[in-house]
């Protein structure tokens, strides 16, 4: 580990890495990490009801989310939402949400009864 830091301490101010910047060695353009496009993602919000929020869809795109029952809803500019079902899900049971972008993103959330907890 040692031996990495001392390599960065010695390449990195004679600029042999390049790290965040504009252009590659060829002078083409390299993305930088915030450039580079999010994978389409779901997240659980709330059981109940059942709330979904979606990031990394296209911009504008129109999803359909299916978990208890099935919404279609219009990503944000930014490709993100939230969408929230009227009734809420068992956390004893198993349960997938998936969304499906009419642009092509898509994205699933499972989980399991591994939630529920005997008490």
């Amino acid at each position: 580990m040692v031996f990495f830091a001392l390599l960065a301490l010695v390449f990195i101010p004679l600029g042999l890495f390049n790290l965040g910047g504009a252009t590659s060695d060829s002078g083409t353009s390299v993305p930088s990490p915030s450039a580079v496009p999010m994978r389409p993602t779901l997240q659980l919000r709330s059981l109940s009801p059942l709330t979904v929020a979606g990031t990394g869809f296209k911009a504008r795109e129109t999803v359909e989310v299916s978990g208890v029952g099935s919404k279609k809803i219009q990503a944000s500019t930014k490709g993100s939402f939230v969408v929230r079902f009227s009734s809420g899900a068992d956390r004893c049971k198993s349960l997938n949400v998936a969304a499906v972008g009419s642009k092509g993103s898509r994205a699933t959330l499972n989980f399991s009864e591994l939630l529920c907890l005997e008490q």
